[in-house]
């Protein structure tokens, strides 16, 4: 009987859209926030999954100098939102990780035979002229990590810059440094037993690798500082090579989407994520930011062929971020020039053109007493021309503020150790947008007693409903305009019609259980059950704000928990919920999903003569020419057990192409009687199987041929005496006939 409401909301303390629970999606080149409303400050980064979290290291810049501060480690369970766990690794009180020292791109290792955590680095004087690998440990992944000194091969330092670190299938380690140069660790990761290659000819800075069906890629970048520029990647079945190089990986002249690769970080499902870095110097703290993107890689071919602002990494898909603009934009053209804008809510953003002739934003947000409550700086460089989202603020307290975007005098410019100049030519800040996303919504977004809501939205406005057992008034309903703020707009029972309804001798936990709130044809109405005391009913209103109506008793409706579904013919059907739970297939309802998206069923005993729920997900049809085919892979042993396709109106009429232990069938059912129209023997574990329609006649094809002569369409007419539902519906289906069943049929 229990509903939970959950609000889906964007997350700006991250600035990642939290579609689901499960749901992870990064918005790349922003900067993001931690728990404490922070930059997210960790670059030349590496990540590790342990213990069900995502941890992330990396460099804590400041936005002063390019000095070594600390290494910074973050958690997250989704790759979205951060949490600061605090500096890993901390300035030492001297030596090559002491006051006025680099430390740069630590990686850290799980090591699997101690279960010791080892964090690589690359240590250096500010001259980038006393290079060496030290490597740090500690017996918790977060830390403290205590320094050991140089990572030693053959009783020497390796005295390089840029590295990177790689884990094998085997769990044996790997330390990448700059320029093709694969050093194996040893056991223990204290330090290094093997060279497997003094270089790689053409490789450069930043090194990162992954493996894929047995290929290993190499990515660098070529040695221009900061600067971003086209990186490059390699390929070979052996870490000892003979590496291949094979050209850029993201568009030429998208200058790797405007970053410099740091790690590529293995899924859970056998992908690959690109993690680079956006940096911003002297801001690196502030203004430096991060690119994360999938990775294609197949048969030696690397490519990240477009760039995405927002994405699920579940999917690997676009996301488009719901964001409102709220005031046109504008062209800062020298230091000084500002903009301001009003704004009334929790988070803020800005949409912008960058290229090589802009700096910094300044900005800064001033409450109603015009009291600063936040100050940042956004980099609107970049040497490859682009356009779209520049920042979103953390989240605020719900207020009303003005935002103020000004053209710094500081525009970002560096040096290499060469002495070459990289960075912007100018200081302007073009706006294009100014926008407010949603806000997340802390739960319960509807504190107190209000249990088993139910919403449906009209015109831009959302109503809901909650349970509310015996007491009076009862039938709560709330409006809303974002789905966070509700106000109590009317009770469905009030004392005009609770009279209507029996609560004498009830308990308290009976009475009025999950309505349902629905808007049809002008008309409000909200469905529900009266447990133990007259079933389920339904009440109708013009305006949610009232009145309501008497109640209007459904006789003969089962169970508890209803719903309305009006189908394209403007009929009206109730659905209900057995409330003895023991009967239904203990499943979860999903919609039919793409023929590309590999589906797997259980075999259920229920069928589609029964009147529960079968393992069938089904898609409406409309019109009369389409095809429907799955590609399905199931095998049996048992006579009773069935996977495949149905074209299905109730349970006395349908079609079903199925396949069996040993043989494909097609049976049509027709008026309640059920005919076998065709077999064909077929042993192999994987057929496709599709549906054509063309008018009122039906092919069905295994493998491309047909099975039988046309079908027709007529035993899924409507005679006034079967069909009752109008629906037509074609999707896929797997049974065992009235037994148990622990077997699995996949559809693709």
């Amino acid at each position: 009987m229990k509903k939970y409401l959950t609000i889906i909301a964007l997350l700006p303390l991250s600035l990642c859209l939290s579609i689901a629970a499960s749901a992870q999606t990064i918005v790349n080149g922003v900067p993001w926030y931690d728990q404490n409303k922070k930059p997210v400050s960790a670059h030349g980064a590496n990540i590790i999954f342990d213990g069900g979290k995502y941890y992330l290291f990396g460099e804590y810049k400041t936005d002063s100098a390019n000095v070594f501060t600390g290494f910074s480690c973050y958690s997250s369970d989704n790759l979205s939102d951060w949490h600061f766990e605090g500096i890993a690794f901390s300035q030492q009180k001297d030596g090559r990780m002491g006051p006025g020292r680099v430390g740069e791109r630590p990686k850290v290792l799980r090591c699997p035979k101690t279960g010791e955590y080892v964090m690589l680095m690359h240590t250096d004087n500010l001259q980038y002229k006393d290079p060496c690998t030290c490597y740090a440990t500690s017996r918790s992944i977060t830390g403290p990590y205590e320094f050991q000194g140089p990572i030693l091969y053959k009783g020497q330092p390796v005295k390089k810059w840029d590295i990177g670190s790689f884990m094998d299938d085997d769990e044996r380690g790997y330390l990448l440094v700059h320029h093709g140069m694969i050093y194996r660790l040893a056991e223990d990761f204290h330090s290094l037993d093997s060279c497997l290659m003094n270089s790689v000819k053409g490789s450069g800075e930043s090194p990162a690798m992954m493996k894929k069906d047995g290929i290993y890629y190499w990515m660098s970048s070529h040695t221009t500082s900061w600067e971003r520029n086209d990186n490059m990647y390699w390929t070979a079945t052996s870490l000892g090579g003979p590496w291949a190089y094979r050209g850029e990986f993201c568009p030429v002249g998208s200058l790797t989407w405007n970053s410099q690769c740091s790690f590529l970080l293995p899924l859970d499902d056998g992908r690959w994520m690109y993690m680079g870095d956006r940096w911003s110097f002297p801001r690196q703290h502030q203004a430096a930011t991060y690119v994360w993107l999938p990775v294609e890689a197949k048969d030696g071919v690397l490519s990240i062929p477009e760039y995405m602002e927002s994405w699920d990494v579940a999917t690997g898909k676009s996301v488009n971020l719901p964001l409102i603009t709220i005031a046109k934009g504008k062209m800062l053209s020298k230091p000084g020039d500002t903009l301001h804008v009003e704004f009334e809510g929790t988070c803020v953003g800005l949409k912008g053109n960058t290229d090589d002739n802009s700096g910094y934003a300044e900005i800064a947000i001033f409450d109603k007493e015009r009291q600063v409550v936040l100050q940042t700086s956004i980099d609107f460089y970049s040497k490859a021309p682009a356009t779209g989202l520049r920042w979103l603020s953390p989240v605020l307290p719900k207020g009303k503020y003005t935002l103020q975007v000004r053209c710094s005098e500081m525009k970002p410019n560096w040096t290499d150790k060469k002495r070459i100049i990289y960075g912007s030519k100018g200081h302007k800040v073009e706006i294009c947008e100014v926008v407010l996303p949603q806000t997340k919504a802390a739960n319960p977004i509807l504190p107190g007693f209000n249990p088993d809501p139910s919403i449906c939205a009209v015109n831009g406005d959302y109503y809901l409903v909650t349970s509310s057992f015996v007491f009076v008034p009862g039938l709560p309903v709330y409006h809303s305009r974002d789905l966070v703020n509700w106000e109590l707009i009317s009770h469905g029972i009030d004392w005009q019609n609770s009279n209507q309804f029996h609560f004498e001798n009830l308990n308290d936990n009976d009475g009025i259980w999950a309505p349902t709130i629905r808007y049809h044809d002008g008309l409000f109405y909200i469905v529900c059950t009266m447990h133990k005391s007259g079933g389920n009913f339904f009440i109708t209103a013009k305006d949610p704000r009232g009145p309501w109506s008497d109640p209007v008793w459904i006789p003969g409706t089962q169970g508890i928990d209803p719903t309305l579904f009006w189908d394209d013919d403007g009929r009206c059907y109730y659905i209900g919920n057995r409330y003895d739970f023991k009967q239904q297939w203990q499943g979860r309802l999903r919609g039919l999903p793409q023929s590309t998206t590999p589906t797997s069923i259980a075999l259920q005993p229920e069928v589609l003569d029964s009147l529960t729920t079968p393992a069938c997900l089904l898609q409406k049809l409309h019109g009369f020419q389409w095809t429907f085919s799955r590609e399905v892979t199931f095998s049996t042993k048992r006579d009773n057990e069935w996977a495949g396709i149905t074209l299905y109106r109730t349970a006395n009429s349908y079609y079903t192409l199925m396949k069996g232990i040993d043989c494909i069938r097609l049976t049509k059912r027709e008026k309640g009687q059920s005919t076998i129209v065709a077999e064909l023997p077929f042993k192999e574990k994987t057929v496709h199987l599709s549906i054509e329609a063309d008018s009122m006649r039906l092919r069905f094809m295994v493998n491309g041929q047909a099975i039988a002569p046309a079908q027709p369409m007529r035993p899924l007419c409507d005679d006034g005496k079967y069909n009752k539902f109008n629906g037509l519906g074609v999707g896929i289906y797997a049974t065992s006939m009235s037994r148990k069943s622990k077997t699995i049929a996949t559809f693709k």
